[in-house]
């Protein structure tokens, strides 16, 4: 094979790893199902704790109060319920029946006043309602004094704590649309019972119902494709096809130019005594055309031109040329 056709191979070579490395980016080219999240926006919830306590606040002998502010309300306060505003921001919506609604609002309860101090002194305030199946809780972070006491104690107080369980009435769907649940059973926690009201109930005492109604969004991000088509960079590798480049090896090829020794294979002139040998003129006629097709033999492939010799001309005429060279020798 020479340079030439070396080469063309090369470039052949060369041209299909480049094609390949331009379509195979297309099996990365599978379209991404565009990824949705479900959040929570404007709602409300009501909760009245426990309709007999805030009676309780209103008695002679209580003289209590209730103060309310930054997104909760109450219209009664000897009854409730207080309504709190949802906050999207603190809300989150975990699966279809599992999710967290957070509320505005602080409530401040106090009661019997002593001096310029209340003995009963609670604030509840980051409220939250989580919901998981029929199940849920009611969590808040809160301050309450200590009742009775007369060592001066600081206040109760607890973060995140849940204060009560729920059981729903039904399991929740929330998916995208409007939710509303309501608490058939709600009951008061061990930490709620000892801490936030002072034992003045026990664990498991069931309070008010508790109801839970927001707006529930879907919002769907599709994947930007340019990142998919990315890897069509990666084709650069088809630049690496220029070893066809270093099919350059074919130069050395050029040993077909070392076969100049076959010059040195001129002793087929010597073998012009074949000529002498022929006996007519058909074996001149014929040996006129076995000159060229030899030294086109031996140009190409030395050792082939002097095998076809010895076939060519039989080991006789071979011992009788080196018999003449040997005769020629002696005569010297």
């Amino acid at each position: 094979m020479n340079n030439t056709t070396k080469t063309s191979v090369s470039l052949i070579a060369g041209t299909a790893l480049l094609a390949a490395g331009l379509t195979a980016p297309t099996a990365f080219a599978e379209d991404e199902a565009p990824k949705c999240v479900t959040s929570v926006g404007d709602g409300k919830a009501e909760w009245s704790i426990k309709k007999s306590y805030l009676n309780y606040l209103t008695l002679p002998i209580t003289l209590g109060e209730v103060i309310v502010s930054d997104g909760v309300t109450i219209d009664n306060p000897k009854t409730g319920p207080f309504e709190f505003e949802v906050d999207p921001e603190r809300s989150s919506v975990e699966s279809a029946s599992k999710g967290v609604f957070g509320l505005k609002g602080t409530i401040d309860i106090h009661g019997h006043k002593k001096g310029d101090e209340w003995e009963l002194d609670q604030t509840i305030s980051d409220a939250k309602i989580a919901v998981d199946g029929t199940s849920g809780q009611i969590i808040v972070d809160f301050s309450s004094a200590r009742y009775p006491n007369p060592g001066g104690l600081p206040p109760y107080t607890g973060d995140d704590v849940v204060i009560a369980d729920v059981t729903w009435d039904s399991a929740p769907n929330l998916v995208a649309g409007a939710v509303d649940l309501s608490g058939a059973d709600v009951k008061l926690t061990e930490v709620g019972a000892t801490e936030l009201f002072a034992q003045f109930y026990p664990e498991g005492q069931e309070l008010a119902p508790v109801s839970v109604a927001a707006t529930l969004v879907e919002k769907c991000e599709s994947p930007e494709p340019s990142t998919t088509v990315a890897p069509s960079t990666t084709a650069a590798p088809s630049t690496t096809a220029a070893p066809s480049t270093t099919v350059a090896p074919t130069t050395t090829a050029a040993p077909s130019t070392t076969a100049a020794p076959t010059t040195t294979a001129a002793p087929t002139t010597t073998a012009a005594p074949t000529t002498t040998a022929a006996p007519d003129d058909d074996e001149s006629v014929q040996g006129s055309t076995i000159g060229p097709e030899l030294i086109k033999t031996l140009m190409t492939s030395p050792i082939n031109g002097i095998m076809s010799i010895f076939v060519m001309l039989g080991a006789g005429a071979i011992f009788g040329v080196v018999l003449q060279h040997l005769a020629l020798l002696f005569k010297r």
